[in-house]
């Protein structure tokens, strides 16, 4: 099974990216980071990070930030790791979750594996994840889409700026940032399914798809 992380903040386009991947390429499979309860949020499976996260776990991020988010932080999470693990050696898994929007609550082995992970880059996923790609954005605007979808599903504004600013910029800067280990880096303000060709495209030349 061919394992792609997608990376990048929140609002630069991950979910939208995978959506139109999955229509592209045949017998993937979407699998979201943001399903599991990490290390320093346990409660993700009830919070999900970032629309969700109680401001009172701020503290508990603060550290790992101030650090400089380093690879091998606070936002461990064993039981995607292992998950991962099982699809690679050929064992379905079920998501804590269903996966959103009408993703599959068990995922079979073989094909793709698109992981949504702002933190695909934590070096606990090295030698499972096969590519890394990375969409890049401007903060303006990946805070802008965020209001957008909190708008679009009636959530609370305030909360969602006053998390931004308390803990979340520097989280959202620090995911920005591309990193060696990317093998692809895309730019967010294109549209989402000229990216999804790009990758596809890029994939075709690294001889990973067929057609």
């Amino acid at each position: 099974m061919l394992v792609i992380a997608i990376s990048g903040c929140s609002g630069s386009g991950k979910t939208s990216l995978i959506r139109a991947l999955v229509k592209k390429l045949p017998g993937a499979s979407p699998l979201f980071a943001d399903t599991y309860a990490s290390d320093y949020c346990p409660s993700t499976v009830d919070f999900p990070l970032y629309r969700y996260l109680p401001l009172s776990d701020a503290e508990r991020c603060q550290k790992w930030f101030d650090e400089g988010f380093p690879e091998d932080g606070y936002a461990s999470c064993p039981q995607l790791v292992q998950d991962i693990r099982e699809l690679k050696e050929g064992r379905p898994i079920s998501t804590p979750i269903p996966a959103w929007e009408g993703g599959e609550h068990r995922i079979e082995p073989g094909g793709y594996l698109l992981l949504e992970d702002a933190w695909a880059h934590r070096s606990e996923l090295r030698g499972l994840v096969d590519y890394f790609i990375h969409i890049g954005v401007p903060l303006d605007i990946a805070l802008a889409r965020c209001i957008q979808r909190q708008v679009r599903q009636k959530d609370d504004i305030g909360r969602l700026v006053n998390f931004y600013l308390t803990v979340a910029f520097k989280n959202s800067r620090a995911v920005n940032q591309p990193r060696a280990h990317h093998h692809l880096t895309l730019d967010g303000l294109r549209p989402t399914e000229a990216l999804a060709s790009e990758v596809v495209d890029w994939l075709r030349a690294a001889g990973q798809t067929t057609g």
